[in-house]
């Protein structure tokens, strides 16, 4: 009887080894997506920062020369 617990105990801890292994494995393929599509944005943002200053400064004076 205690045999069969025994093996139910190993049984158990295996199974949950494995279950938390793919659950941590799961939960770091999404953080490194996440952190990826973070660092996406992140040069999305500056390139967008740059056009609008380089269309602000061609804009600018067109804007001006027609009003005048």
């Amino acid at each position: 009887m205690l045999n069969l617990f025994t093996l139910f105990v190993h049984v158990v801890h295996c199974v949950l080894t494995i279950v938390l292994n793919v659950y941590n494995f799961v939960v770091d393929v999404v953080m490194r997506l996440l952190d990826s599509y973070n660092q996406l944005l992140i040069k999305v943002l500056e390139i967008k920062s740059v056009a609008v200053a380089i269309l602000g400064e061609v804009c600018t004076p067109l804007c001006f020369a027609k009003t005048s």
